[in-house]
């Protein structure tokens, strides 16, 4: 629901989720980069305790269908970055050593286009690297995070696909894999920011190279 506010942006009528399937355990790229043994039935567990708490907010909940060729389907957020409508699919860069993740943006485009109703861009440059988790959206602006995940092609095409908005990059420090990881919004001008050195690096970024001033919340 968009009516034009900054509140509009924190307001959801769907929600898209994966199934958890035995893939995460034993082929997600998420080991590669966290280096610990992920525990399935506690993944499991904490997925079905998302989509219960995603209904009782009032939320339609699409559950894509769970598929074992796509271990790290269950990080739904880096395929797409959704504003106002549009739906930009994003272009996940190759792990080496992992599957591509081409077909999780096939399945969610297609989710989005004929469930939602979305109106769909695409990326346009093979170069070009994007992670929706790198991608934070303020309700005013944009924030992308540049690093292993996407480089400065990907945060050209978000640029592109949402000219309304002021687009800003953003170095992701040393230790974190995407630009969320360090920093979200918690409300209407309010960040929640790690409580480190890198998301102290994040949050002079943002101030100096942001259109607007925002609360920042620094967590442990």
């Amino acid at each position: 629901m968009d009516d034009g506010s900054i509140e509009s942006c924190f307001r959801h009528n769907f929600a898209i989720v994966s199934r958890v399937t035995w893939a995460f355990a034993e082929q997600s790229s998420f080991e590669i980069v966290d280096k610990k043994k992920i525990d399935l039935d506690m993944s499991i567990k904490q997925s079905e305790e998302l989509r219960e708490n995603l209904r009782h907010v009032g939320l339609q909940v699409i559950e894509m269908p769970s598929d074992d060729k796509c271990p790290d389907g269950v990080f739904i957020g880096d395929i797409a970055v959704v504003i106002n409508g549009t739906a930009l699919m994003c272009h996940p860069p190759e792990v080496k050593g992992k599957p591509s993740r081409q077909s999780e943006v096939a399945m969610l485009r297609s989710v989005l286009r004929r469930e939602v109703g979305l109106t769909i861009k695409e990326v346009t440059s093979d170069k070009a690297e994007i992670e929706g988790s790198d991608v934070l959206w303020t309700g005013r602006e944009i924030f992308i995070g540049i690093g292993s995940r996407t480089n400065t092609g990907g945060a050209a095409s978000v640029a592109a696909a949402f000219p309304e908005y002021p687009a800003t990059i953003i170095p992701i420090p040393k230790g974190y894999l995407h630009l969320k990881d360090v920093v979200s919004m918690a409300g209407p001008d309010l960040m929640v920011i790690h409580k480190t050195q890198g998301g102290d690096e994040v949050m002079e970024e943002m101030k100096r190279g942001g259109s607007f001033g925002y609360s920042f919340l620094r967590v442990e």
